[in-house]
Formats: structure tokens, C-alpha cells, sequence
């Protein structure tokens, strides 16, 4: 994962997605080791530079998120 850029709520962020699919509008929720500590939305989405609706198992992916929580490298995303 990576942090590209934080301004206020929204961060944009990248990463890889390991179980289900992630969706543009999807809420999260941040996991950091092993303690939930926030939660948030997916405002965009984007593979390979384009915006697309959804990622899958394995698709590496950036998104845009609206969180009060700032996120760190190695943090989970979950739903």
C-alpha cells in the first residue's frame, strides 16, 4: 500500500486488493493491527490510471478516500 496524497478528509491511497471486490461508494472500515480504528468511503477508484466501478482478488488499484482517520502503510481496508 501506498500514501499518495492527504488533503483534510480525503487521502488517495494505493493498494491490492486480497479478498472480495472493492466498489466505488463502498464503505470501509481501517484495520491496523489487529484494531479497527476508523472508518471511511470510497469516493474513486482507479486500475491502471482509468476509473473503474470495482477491483478484484488481485488487482492492484488507487482510490480516493474520505476518512477522519489518516491512513499508513500496512493498514487493511475491510468491509
Amino acid at each position: 500500500m501506498a500514501i499518495f496524497n492527504v488533503k483534510g478528509k480525503k487521502q488517495t491511497v494505493g493498494g491490492k486488493v486480497a479478498n472480495g471486490v472493492f466498489r466505488r461508494n463502498l464503505n470501509i472500515k481501517i484495520q491496523r493491527q489487529e484494531e479497527i480504528i476508523g472508518q471511511g468511503k470510497i469516493i474513486n477508484l482507479q486500475s491502471q490510471k482509468k476509473d473503474v466501478n470495482q477491483a478484484t482478488i488481485g488487482q492492484e488499484c488507487g482510490m480516493v478516500l474520505e476518512s477522519e482517520e489518516v491512513i499508513n502503510i500496512g493498514d487493511l481496508l475491510i468491509y
